[in-house]
């Protein structure tokens, strides 16, 4: 099963997004750890897009695309924000997490964590970021 949801640059779009994509995993049977996984990884990544992919204060697409496979979920997040590479970002220690502030990474750090595979493409001037979870 496959659902695309299309939001803005906003806290609010996030939101109906991430309300959508749980009744859409909901339906297909997912148990609720998996998704409450998903949707906070999905959350930091957007919220890192809202804040920090855009200088121009204009409204911005980013389009998420859900596809539930036999034994994982698939989310594939697309933004037209400056580029930026999660993959690339260093590992962080927990000892490193706890004592550093806000602005440190712990997003990238915490999606690491809930998700089985984090993969970036740069496309045709859009990022698209692929969060894979296991829960088979």
């Amino acid at each position: 099963m496959e659902q695309e949801f299309t939001l803005t640059n906003t806290p609010a779009g996030l939101e109906t997004v991430q309300r959508r994509i749980q009744a859409v995993l909901q339906d297909g049977g997912i148990r609720l750890k998996v998704i409450s996984a998903i949707n906070l990884a999905l959350g930091e990544w957007i919220e890192n897009i809202i804040q920090h992919a855009y200088a121009d204060g204009a409204s911005h697409p980013i389009s998420v695309h859900c596809r539930i496979g036999p034994a994982e979920i698939g989310l594939r997040v697309i933004d037209d924000g400056k580029p930026f590479n999660p993959c690339e970002y260093p590992a962080m220690e927990l000892a490193d997490v706890a004592r550093q502030g806000v602005h440190t990474g712990r997003g990238i750090h915490l999606i690491r964590n809930l998700i089985d595979r984090v993969e970036y493409e740069r496309l045709e001037n859009r990022n698209v970021l692929t969060l894979t979870k296991v829960f088979a």
